[in-house]
């Protein structure tokens, strides 16, 4: 074969884009290791469900009682699987500094469930989450509840249909949240107070209340995903947690959501 035919040839070649040019997925460390919660169970589920949404690459650390800024540094968003129970689980006070500067910085937060119960000495962790399962706070019996999006305009809720059905799953209520307007709710879930049958923490007056299950906050230049929903392993695979999960870590990380629809959660599947 002479040059020119060999030119010809390898012009007719497909471009294929070289590593470099391919774009960056979004960088996630899952921070788990000490919780009274399944986050044995609970943890590689969320990272299955983040590689399955095809943007991000994600790292677990089950160590992070005094880690420092090199830890978060190659990061975009961390996820809290986390409870701090025991004397031993707390955090030093370099390792707050480390996630709250992180955050404050305009990287992304996402707080799950029962990690709204940590960190009870720590005034700034409650203003990231919005919300905590703290002082009066209480649940019902786990049962399947309705999750209503009250917000569908938003990023990490719009084009999902109206509500789902949760399984099983605990209904987090009377939470110290923020003062009104520091967060932002995007679902909430009714609270049928016939449920405790009696066995309140502290009265809850009228037949219930809709309680909030998903919100988001600024934090800084930051953004914070909060979800209350998703108790054990089993309650994180129904549908609408893992579409607002996904879509609440791209949105956390980026400020907005490049994913596509899950078929069973789109506004069409409800019609």
């Amino acid at each position: 074969m002479n040059r020119r035919s060999l030119s010809l040839l390898l012009a007719c070649l497909p471009l294929w884009p070289q590593p470099s040019a391919l774009p960056k997925k979004i960088q996630v460390l899952i921070i788990t290791g000490r919780d009274d919660h399944d986050w044995r169970g609970a943890t590689p589920l969320m990272r299955q469900y983040l590689d399955a949404a095809g943007v991000f690459e994600t790292r677990i650390t089950e160590e992070f009682r005094d880690a420092g800024p090199e830890s978060l540094k190659p990061y975009d968003v961390a996820v809290l699987v986390y409870s701090d129970k025991l004397a031993e689980d707390h955090w030093s006070d370099r390792s707050k500094a480390t996630l709250l500067e992180f955050v404050h910085s305009g990287k992304g937060l996402v707080v799950y469930h029962h990690s709204s119960t940590a960190f009870k000495d720590w005034p700034e962790y409650a203003k990231m989450c919005g919300g905590n399962y703290w002082g009066g706070a209480q649940h019902s019996p786990i049962h399947d509840y309705t999750v209503t999006f009250t917000d569908r305009d938003h990023p990490i809720t719009r084009g999902l249909k109206q509500s789902f059905l949760e399984k099983q799953d605990e209904l987090y209520a009377s939470m110290e949240m923020q003062p009104s307007g520091s967060y932002h709710v995007l679902a909430t879930a009714w609270d049928d107070h016939a449920l405790y049958n009696g066995k309140f923490r502290k009265p809850l007056p009228g037949p219930g209340a809709n309680e909030p299950v998903l919100w988001t906050v600024q934090a800084g230049a930051g953004r914070v995903f909060a979800t209350m929903i998703g108790h054990s392993a089993e309650a994180t695979r129904s549908a609408g947690f893992r579409a607002t999960f996904t879509r609440g870590v791209e949105w956390a990380a980026s400020g907005k959501v490049t994913q596509a629809l899950p078929a069973e959660m789109a506004e069409a599947a409800s019609r």
